[in-house]
């Protein structure tokens, strides 16, 4: 299940373990909502996510930090860093995991954060290497960005 908006400490704490207890996967993408990423309930919540999706801005926003690694050290484990045209990076199993986008003209990055999203779980619930899972997710969010909207750019199921 994935949320793409923030969500309350109150609503997590119910509706979290029903998940958990039905077998699903729980990913969250906040968006740029500062006194949510900020507020102590949010360290809880985030600890309770197979999935976070913060953008670098995001990351750097919740732990004070600047460079990548360091952000993606203080953050849970399952947290995927957004890093734009510079691509994306996780920690799995203590390695560190990068993936770089191909390079292309940007027309709109709208919804590109979102396209990643997308990409990155639907190469996660194929299974498979988790470099794979980040470099869909690359693809699909840079994608994304060759036309105008949201949606106009996505990329075919043959393109990845």
């Amino acid at each position: 299940v994935h949320f793409a908006c923030p969500i309350s400490w109150e609503i997590a704490a119910t509706l979290f373990p029903e998940l958990q207890a039905a077998g699903c996967t729980i990913s969250l993408d906040a968006g740029w909502h500062p006194e949510w990423l900020r507020a102590a309930e949010t360290a809880k919540l985030l600890a309770q996510l197979d999935w976070f999706f913060p953008n670098e801005k995001e990351g750097a926003w919740i732990t004070g930090l600047t460079e990548p690694v360091d952000i993606l050290q203080s953050l849970p484990s399952g947290t995927v860093l957004k890093l734009g045209s510079k691509g994306a990076a996780m920690r799995q199993n203590g390695r560190l995991l990068t993936a770089s986008g191909p390079s292309l003209t940007v027309i709109d990055s709208t919804g590109a954060g979102d396209a990643f999203d997308a990409g990155f779980l639907d190469a996660f619930l194929e299974g498979g290497d988790p470099t794979e899972w980040l470099r869909r997710g690359v693809r699909c969010g840079t994608l994304s960005t060759r036309a105008a909207g949201a949606l106009a750019g996505l990329p075919e199921r043959s393109e990845l």
